[in-house]
């Protein structure tokens, strides 16, 4: 069986997941294998196996608080990591590449092995483009207003580069200020490609 308990989450998946972490601990007691695919190192797992994937993750507090109420958000998913506990050294960790790997032993001191994605090469030549790529789920945790911003910086000096964004729409609210923010600018979007 396989179990997804926030597939419908969209306001605070963070927080959600949190709070959830000790159900499913509880429900990867049934299992001979529990695999984790989200990186959630506060989830307590009880299998015979257990794998945690972890192509990023987000330290205890992971970036600069919005405002007043973003503030108090951070603070109570870092209040709730820290008390939970980290449970990623009784998995086994497998991450996407060397960086990952060397941010877990840096800051979750646990030991992992690099799995690369795959990725299916052209067979035939393309013509080369000045082009820069950015390939995420587009929620607003990922911050993809910086990364147009920076391109607008680019682009003063760089007059003939063009950023792509790809990735799975999260919000379609974000998704449109995101389109906003490009407006004028050499900015596309490819949203749920498969």
């Amino acid at each position: 069986n396989i179990i997804n308990l926030y597939n419908e989450v969209r306001d605070n998946p963070t927080l959600i997941k949190l709070l959830v972490s000790d159900k499913i601990s509880k429900l990867s007691e049934n299992y001979d294998l529990f695999f984790n695919a989200d990186a959630q190192e506060t989830i307590k797992p009880g299998a015979k196996y257990n794998i945690m994937y972890c192509h990023f993750f987000e330290p205890k507090w992971y970036r600069p608080a919005r405002n007043f109420t973003d503030f108090f958000k951070l603070l109570g998913i870092y209040l709730i990591k820290t008390f939970k506990g980290n449970y990623s050294r009784e998995y086994r960790v497998y991450c996407n590449y060397e960086y990952t790997k060397n941010r877990l032993k840096r800051l979750w001191y646990v030991d992992s092995e690099v799995i690369y994605p795959p990725v299916d090469l052209p067979r035939k030549k393309f013509r080369k483009e000045d082009l820069i790529i950015s390939i995420g789920r587009l929620s607003s945790d990922k911050n993809y207003e910086f990364v147009i911003d920076i391109f607008k910086e680019l682009y003063k000096d760089m007059k003939n580069y063009k950023l792509l964004i790809c990735g799975t729409k999260d919000n379609e609210a974000y998704f449109e200020k995101l389109k906003k923010l490009s407006e004028n600018y050499p900015i596309e979007f490819l949203t749920d490609i498969s």
